[in-house]
């Protein structure tokens, strides 16, 4: 069989894959382990290269064609093809499409509609995307699937590693005899010959029936069997209960393309090993290594349960379904104490950690107050560690801290609003009193320069009832031309007092005189008022506020303070929901502040600074309907 050639070699980016060739193997091989009515189609045209050898092009074709083939149940067509896009194609429009010659890999059936999703979809993305291919799905009711990828064309190329033999694993003392049972007659010969190059003694049978009879003529001489489980005679655990019929100790090692969890319970308990197809010249030797010295019925799922029993903390061994194959006694208890069987991963939480990269932890609510967090990591190509652990304290600590940082914000804007309306109240007020008691002494012109300022207070209360209603509404709005300068000179108003308890100065400069910008006056006050007040916590002495007109239709309003500063390490990091450097805070205020700022059509940034911390908040400058 040609697969195991072809995933030999250097580096993926030293060789390239002769597609043509990989899409005909592994229709073949599809071909041989169908059920029912399903049939093979292939539509191939010669000479596909793509870059990188083939292991893992195998496992993205293999997955696809599985998916496929259980969406037709019993009976379909499953067509691969492998051809060249034509220059014409409307595909070559798609986002993500390379340019230049392109090769095609579809994988086609006539089976159910359904969603190209999962852990193994995900998995083939990443394959395809290393590749710098593009994947495109098709999924029509009564019509089947389409899952096409799509890749640079590369002219073949030879391995960059030296001709010659690979260079022998070394596989340990003393050399094995072998008995290769497999019926594909090239995988067959491949592997035969590569064990007789590395010094083992091998012999070979075509189905169970033939290597019953070969170790029984060897009693006593074969060290370990390499069993393919599907075979034409006498297959599976008849073909294992007939090895160790004639040789009770026999080592016996499995090899099969099925999925993991499709395989006989009671066929793996009597293995020693089992070997995933299709596999390749090195993980052909760890499995004959380790499946020569481990028990009986100890398979390397099992190996993990031996050592997770020793682990006092709750943690399960998952396949890619979410099926528990081990877990921990805590584990259990976690999982049956949420009314979840203990078999099996509950759906809601399978489906949060599949759409999760691995490592990222996730958070999981079942029925009741409980709150379980759950992080995966890989183990090989097909398991995968979980480990869980109940939060619902920390859920609820986290609730009552951004609640009370709700209050907090909301206390500071009470306190904003309440300083505007205050100066507002007070010239309506004054002026209307001066009116009432003085006002039958006064000319004309005195009298409208009373009412002017009663109707400009009248007005400023106005404004400050419209920004609230639009503050409240979270959703654009058409943002009014404001002076920008006094909106700085009332957030300077409200923090005098901790100014003043700091002992800290601040400066208000302006590159232009009275600058105006578009924007809602109590979001930009409470942006402003943000980052002031993060520097007064941070121990500044000295702060600066600058404005200035940049790119024509900008203003950058620039806070900068002589404290502590901010690592450029974390500049990334800065504006991250709960990411904090400072004890006791929830790490809410910097990405509150930058959404608001975008939801007026401005930004806050950090900027590189010599010393403290310096960020710009951008907005759009006034002076025009934009």
């Amino acid at each position: 069989m040609q697969l195991v050639g072809i995933t030999q070699g250097g580096r993926a980016a030293d060789a390239t894959t002769d597609v043509s060739v990989l899409v005909a193997e592994i229709g073949r091989l599809v071909a041989r382990t169908l059920e029912g009515d399903i049939s093979v189609r292939l539509e191939i045209e010669p000479g596909l290269h793509i870059c990188g050898h083939g292991l893992e092009m195998q496992q993205a074709l293999l997955t696809l064609c599985i998916s496929a083939c259980d969406a037709m149940v019993r009976d379909g067509v499953l067509t691969l093809k492998a051809r060249r896009l034509g220059a014409d194609d409307p595909r070559r429009q798609h986002d993500g499409v390379p340019s230049g010659a392109l090769v095609e890999i579809c994988v086609e059936d006539t089976g159910l509609h359904r969603e190209a999703r999962g852990l193994g979809m995900s998995i083939v993305r990443g394959i395809i995307a290393r590749r710098r291919g593009h994947v495109d799905v098709q999924s029509l009711p009564d019509r089947g699937t389409a899952i096409s990828a799509v890749f640079p064309c590369e002219e073949a190329r030879a391995s960059r590693a030296p001709a010659g033999p690979p260079e022998s694993p070394d596989v340990g003392e003393p050399r094995l005899q072998i008995l290769v049972v497999e019926d594909d007659d090239n995988l067959r010969r491949g592997v035969a010959r590569m064990l007789q190059h590395l010094g083992h003694r091998v012999l070979a049978a075509a189905d169970g029936v033939e290597a019953v009879d070969l170790l029984r003529r060897h009693v006593g001489e074969v060290d370990i069997v390499l069993l393919d489980v599907n075979m034409p005679r006498l297959g599976g655990i008849a073909a294992l209960e007939a090895l160790r019929a004639v040789s009770p100790g026999v080592k016996v090692l499995l090899s099969t393309g099925a999925p993991d969890a499709d395989l006989d319970p009671a066929l793996r308990a009597r293995a020693n090993g089992l070997l995933p197809k299709p596999f390749n010249f090195q993980q052909l030797i760890e499995a004959l290594k380790s499946g020569a010295m481990r028990p009986a019925g100890v398979s390397a799922g099992s190996e993990y349960l031996l050592r997770l029993d020793r682990v006092a903390a709750p943690l399960a061994l998952c396949d890619g379904s979410g099926r528990v194959l081990a877990r921990t006694s805590e584990a259990r208890e976690l999982l049956v104490g949420c009314g979840a069987d203990e078999s099996h991963l509950p759906e809601a939480l399978w489906r949060e950690l599949s759409a999760a990269p691995y490592g990222e932890a996730v958070t999981w609510r079942p029925e009741g107050t409980l709150c379980i967090g759950c992080t995966r990591y890989a183990i090989g190509a097909t398991q995968m560690l979980v480990i869980m652990r109940e939060v619902s304290g920390k859920q609820r600590e986290l609730s009552r801290r951004m609640h009370q940082q709700r209050l907090e914000a909301t206390g500071s804007l009470v306190a904003a609003v309440a300083h505007d309306i205050r100066g507002g109240l007070a010239t309506v007020i004054f002026n209307t009193d001066v009116l009432v008691t003085r006002g039958a002494e006064m000319d004309q012109a005195t009298l409208r320069t009373f009412l002017g300022e009663i109707m400009g207070g009248a007005e400023r209360l106005k404004e400050i009832v419209d920004g609230l209603v639009d503050f409240a509404r979270l959703r654009d709005q058409v943002q009014p031309v404001i002076a920008l300068g006094p909106v700085l000179q009332r957030c300077v108003s409200v923090l005098r007092p901790k100014l003043r308890d700091r002992a800290a100065d601040l400066t208000i400069t302006h590159a232009q005189p009275d600058p105006q910008v578009h924007g809602n006056p109590l979001i930009i006050e409470q942006i402003v008022q943000n980052l002031l007040q993060n520097a007064l916590e941070a121990g500044a002495q000295h702060i600066c506020v600058h404005s200035e007109l940049v790119s024509g239709d900008r203003v950058r309003v620039r806070v900068h303070d002589d404290g502590p500063g901010i690592p450029p390490v974390l500049y990334e990091r800065i504006f991250e929901p709960f990411f904090t450097t400072r004890d006791g805070c929830l790490g809410l205020g910097l990405a509150t502040s930058r959404e608001a700022a975008r939801h007026i059509g401005g930004d806050l940034l950090i900027d590189p600074a010599e010393y403290g911390a310096s960020l710009s908040l951008f907005l759009r400058a006034g002076g025009d309907d934009r």
